[in-house]
């Protein structure tokens, strides 16, 4: 954090919390080859997530300000998705529920709920801070920009997600479901990406929340035996830590991967800025290519 900058230009008005719900059929942008496209997932609750906390500050997000006029961006520190991706076919009806509360002076939680036939459902839970950048048109420095609200409302909900956030993001974890935080760390395999400001970035010149994990997915088709084009995503927990300029590159760290039933497995990625080496994301993530194995857990 700068020191003077970081306050809104005016205090928002906080409005109760917001909740919103949709019904849709899914068609060919929100499916993907082995069920429902956890990248259309994501960018359709980030937007729910975004417009709600508009609704919660009583003004666009993109509006906002320090009180210098620098922009403020809320920006996703963790997301986690459970609950298998699979067999959804282009024409499901489903029901998305979703709701956002407030856990702290500065950070919002929104939990999504997608619900489709058979009582099956998707569980998405996303956590934002507000940061802007130190120096402008640098991605490398983003900081807190230091907002904070007063008076939390009623129903703060319970997440497992703010308190792993907290953990993970302190370094200070030693063993996660399987995973083990070894040091010194011994890379598995790595794949070396490079973002594509037409597809990679978003309007706001940010390496999008929604493209990290699809390094991941890429880096694992290509250094994992389980190459079954059935693989969905049945889990998946994104810690996020650092952005990316233009022209650099991310490196896919494969840190982890072990078996955790038949036919279901799971690993941990870290992604790494290759210009300076600075970790950009924890994301642990189980897959399985038949659906009947979505209840097992490792």
């Amino acid at each position: 954090m700068l020191a003077g900058a970081p306050l809104f230009a005016s205090q928002p008005t906080l409005a109760a919390n917001p909740a919103a719900t949709r019904q849709l059929r899914l068609g060919m942008p929100q499916l993907a080859f082995s069920g429902l496209s956890e990248s259309w997932l994501l960018m359709d609750c980030g937007h729910q997530h975004w417009a709600l906390l508009a609704t919660r500050l009583g003004r666009p997000v993109e509006d906002l300000a320090d009180s210098l006029g620098n922009p403020i961006y809320a920006s996703f520190v963790s997301h986690h998705v459970s609950g298998a991706l699979h067999e959804y076919p282009a024409g499901t009806p489903v029901q998305i529920t979703s709701s956002l509360h407030q856990l702290s002076g500065k950070r919002f939680c929104s939990v999504h709920i997608l619900e489709g036939p058979d009582n099956r459902q998707v569980r998405v839970e996303m956590i934002s801070i507000f940061l802007r950048r130190g120096r402008p048109n640098c991605n490398e420095t983003l900081v807190s920009c230091g907002a904070s609200f007063a008076g939390l409302p009623a129903g703060k909900p319970v997440l497992n997600l703010e308190h792993l956030d907290r953990l993970i993001r302190g370094g200070s974890w030693s063993v996660h479901r399987g995973f083990q935080n070894a040091a010194p760390e011994i890379a598995l395999g790595e794949l070396i990406y490079s973002p594509v400001p037409s597809t990679d970035f978003n309007a706001a010149q940010l390496l999008y929340f929604a493209r990290y994990h699809e390094v991941v997915d890429r880096a694992e088709w290509e250094l994992l035996t389980e190459r079954d084009p059935r693989n969905a995503t049945t889990e998946r927990q994104v810690h996020y830590f650092a952005n990316i300029d233009p022209g650099d590159r991310v490196v896919a760290r494969l840190v982890s991967h072990h078996s955790t039933a038949p036919g279901r497995f799971a690993h941990h990625f870290r992604l790494l800025r290759q210009s300076d080496g600075r970790l950009m994301a924890e994301m642990f993530t189980w897959k399985s290519a038949s659906p009947e194995q979505e209840d097992l857990r490792s």
